[in-house]
């Protein structure tokens, strides 16, 4: 919507409020009755502690009703007596009733001296009807033709609104619809308005309590405290004294305007924490002032300090104006609108029993308070929604970043995944390339130059080709999954080995137990095995000259051990330069990780101890026999 339909749809707002804020002033019923009923306005009054009516003789005195204490009595409190004459010119055949606009704060009813009825208790504290309609029946039988007189005795409270209102007499019939409709506007209405606020003031702090936002707080606060400030507009019978209740009714007014002046500060966009301190103070001060002032001066310590509220909270509804006519918008415009009239309302009120014939009229306050509460209910949804809204779009985003950087995540893991792929097949075949070059390659080489010498023996060179099937094999072997299975690895070793130790008349004994899985027992790591292994092998084959092998395994708790032993030669008596074949082995065992241990055995013979850890490191070279306890070269 443009600015300019903004501040169409504002004019034509604060139309419309204004529009049924009079109709429904209108609608407070008037004398549609006058005519069957008789309005008693002319009395007699006398200021007396009496508790019957007082003579003739009494110094009465003519008043106009209806009399206002505050401008006829300032100051004068307690029990005052009023007389009203009127003449009749037959007896009434069906019920009458006595109907009273506004009294205050109490009163006691007497038709032809007969007591009829009373509003509540006069001890303190006293029975309080100063915002409610009065209806008495009156029986037939107490009037009669002639003259006939009412007298009324009404308890007030110094500088309390104190009074009696207009007194309308005639049958019930008449006055009690015109009594209903009065008692709907004047004291169930407000009720309600008061209900809907605080209901908002709930639906704010629901809000808080999900959006931490100090303008859902203040407003909350503000509506329950509203809402339990306006309880004395509806309670006859009060559970404390006067002096008291009317400190709590008083300063819970100015809190309200105070409350709401924060709000507005707020709501223009201003950060005022000092001035906000200062409003705090002085929240604090009148209370204070209040009390120590005592019964007879609270009511005008009590007006001014309220009223100093007034000029400050209509200097920041100038603000809110200033804020609507910039922002252009409806809501902005409403606002300042309805604080306008809370504020207009709010001096209406105060000024009530200020006012000689306004003393009939009641309290506009609580009407004009649900308008705020709806224009400050839609503010804070609009600024709820908004922030709901956000939020949504902010998840929406979220959510798209998330699967854009899911999306390059399994992008990068993928390429990742193929990276790693292409290093494994690159690595395998560079050690495949590495152990074909130093084992298969290396022992052609020698085989080849024995040959090109001339000389060699069809048996020597048929032994150099069988190792070199052996090398070719045990790489083959190595690549074939083992499940991490060490008894596998040694199963396809003996398949190997075996035919070729029985060409040579040695006999193999095979002594394994069921061992752990290693999980760590890569190809890479079997073909260190094998190449350990078969190196031992080949060793007691060339040198040892020994006629039975024994592979066995053992298990502890931190190594699977697997020794080869041969009843051989055993190990030469001189140390020895350590051959290429020793030093492969060493180096292999060193890269798993591994001990190798070779001895002498006591009885004749060597053992190759091969001491492979539970946990086999990942990656090769990882030091962990820096130190082993090698025996001596074979």
């Amino acid at each position: 919507m443009s600015r300019a339909g903004n501040t169409r749809c504002a004019r034509c707002g604060a139309k419309l409020f204004w529009l049924l804020f009079f109709a429904l002033a209108a609608w407070a019923p008037r004398a549609h009755c006058a005519d069957a009923a008789l309005a008693l306005n002319d009395a007699q009054f006398l200021l007396s502690d009496a508790d019957t009516p007082p003579g003739d003789s009494a110094p009465w005195q003519a008043v106009r009703l209806p009399d206002n204490w505050n401008l006829t009595r300032p100051g004068v409190g307690g029990f005052g007596w009023y007389r009203l004459q009127f003449v009749l010119p037959l007896r009434p055949q069906d019920g009458w009733a006595l109907y009273v606009r506004k009294l205050s704060m109490n009163a006691a009813f007497y038709v032809n001296g007969s007591f009829v009825r009373s509003g509540g208790r006069f001890t303190e504290p006293v029975a309080r009807h100063w915002n409610r309609p009065l209806l008495f029946a009156v029986s037939p039988a107490l009037l009669r033709p002639g003259l006939n007189t009412i007298h009324v005795r009404l308890w007030a409270y110094a500088n309390s609104r104190g009074g009696l209102g207009e007194l309308r007499l005639g049958p019930e019939t008449l006055l009690h619809p015109e009594y209903e409709q009065r008692y709907f506007v004047q004291t169930i209405l407000p009720q309600l308005c008061n209900i809907v606020v605080a209901a908002f003031g709930v639906f704010a702090f629901a809000l808080w309590l999900k959006q931490r936002e100090a303008l859902y707080i203040l407003f909350a606060v503000f509506t329950v405290l509203w809402a339990i400030r306006s309880l004395h507009m509806f309670a006859r019978d009060i559970p404390v004294s006067a002096f008291y209740w009317d400190i709590w009714v008083q300063s819970s007014f100015g809190w309200c305007a105070l409350l709401f002046t924060v709000l507005a500060i707020r709501m223009a966009g201003l950060h005022w924490p000092r001035f906000e301190k200062v409003l705090l103070a002085y929240a604090v001060l009148g209370p204070t002032l209040m009390y120590l002032s005592g019964p007879q001066h609270l009511h005008h310590v009590a007006n001014n300090w309220s009223f100093v509220i007034v000029p400050t909270a209509a200097v920041f509804d100038a603000l809110l104006l200033r804020q609507a006519w910039r922002q252009r918008t409806l809501v902005s415009a409403l606002f300042a609108v309805v604080l306008g009239l809370m504020i207009a309302a709010s001096v209406h009120d105060g000024l009530v029993h200020r006012d000689k014939l306004a003393f009939d009229s009641f309290y506009i306050v609580s009407y004009v308070m649900i308008g705020l509460a709806l224009v400050m209910g839609w503010v804070l949804i609009n600024r709820f929604v908004a922030a709901w809204k956000q939020a949504e779009q902010l998840n929406r985003e979220l959510e798209q970043r998330v699967a854009q950087k899911h999306a390059e995540l399994q992008q990068n893991f993928e390429r990742l995944q193929e990276l790693e792929r292409r290093t494994a097949v690159a690595e395998e075949r560079r050690r495949l390339m590495s152990e074909m070059h130093d084992g298969v390659g290396a022992q052609l080489i020698a085989t080849l130059d024995l040959i090109e010498r001339g000389g060699a023996q069809d048996r020597i060179v048929a032994n150099e080709l069988r190792e070199c099937l052996d090398h070719l094999r045990l790489t083959i072997d190595s690549l074939e999954p083992t499940d991490n299975d060490l008894l596998t690895v040694l199963g396809n070793l003996r398949y190997r080995l075996e035919g070729r130790l029985r060409r040579v008349g040695v006999a193999l004994s095979w002594q394994v137990q069921d061992l752990p899985a290693l999980p760590s027992l890569t190809p890479q790591n079997v073909l260190h095995v094998l190449r350990i292994l078969q190196e031992a092998f080949t060793n007691i084959i060339k040198h040892a000259n020994a006629r039975s092998i024994t592979l066995s395994t053992t298990l502890d708790a931190s190594h699977v051990c697997i020794c080869v032993e041969d009843d051989g030669h055993g190990l030469p008596a001189a140390p020895q330069r350590q051959g290429r074949g020793l030093l492969n082995m060493r180096r292999r065992a060193h890269e798993m990780g591994a001990l190798l241990d070779i001895r002498a055995r006591p009885g004749g013979g060597t053992a190759v101890s091969l001491h492979l850890p539970r946990e086999l490191p990942h990656r090769p070279g990882a030091d962990r026999c820096d130190a082993p306890k090698w025996g001596a070269a074979a």
